[in-house]
């Protein structure tokens, strides 16, 4: 990669908050243009957001509230986009009445998190097919100016835990 797109990614890489933007600069440079490394970049950067922190149990007390209060409304708006979720209010409820150590039921979550998290990113770099003869189903790619493929976004998965917040080497 010449030194202009180099920098040009550089710079990308750090506006979308990347901290090793050096180490992204050489994966590119190893085997894609700059423009899917930083949007790979981007894509995980927000992937990482409804990620619960390893000892985050501030979310369980708030999220049952917020359920309660949907239970028996009838607007449009409620019925639309806050459904009561009586079954995970329930679920909740049961848990914390039981004791259970917030801090635990925080670990489980997250777990189950990173791994929908690893199959979504397996999904997109052209799923798992089990098959003789299929190695990949398809491939997301980024297009040049005269609308070509170019850069496929496989490989992504090996990037996954650049976001992770409770990295030790953060």
């Amino acid at each position: 990669m010449d030194s202009k797109k180099e920098r040009q990614l550089r710079k990308i890489l750090r506006d979308v908050g990347i901290d090793n933007a050096d180490q992204w600069v050489s994966e590119a440079d190893a085997y894609m243009e700059p423009i899917p490394m930083a949007e790979m970049a981007l894509f995980l950067r927000e992937a990482w957001q409804p990620i619960l922190r390893q000892n985050d149990i501030s979310w369980i007390v708030p999220l049952i509230k917020e359920l309660e209060s949907r239970q028996g409304r009838k607007d449009l708006y409620a019925l639309r986009f806050l459904p009561p979720k009586t079954v995970l209010r329930q679920a909740l409820q049961r848990l914390q009445a039981a004791g259970i150590d917030p801090k635990d039921l925080t670990i489980v979550i997250r777990e189950f998190q990173l791994e929908v998290l690893a199959q979504v990113i397996d999904l997109l770099d052209g799923g798992i097919s089990f098959e003789e003869d299929f190695e990949s189903n398809w491939s997301i790619f980024s297009l040049d100016d005269e609308l070509e493929p170019v850069d496929s976004f496989s490989d992504m998965k090996h990037l996954i835990w650049e976001f992770d917040p409770d990295r030790e080497d953060v």
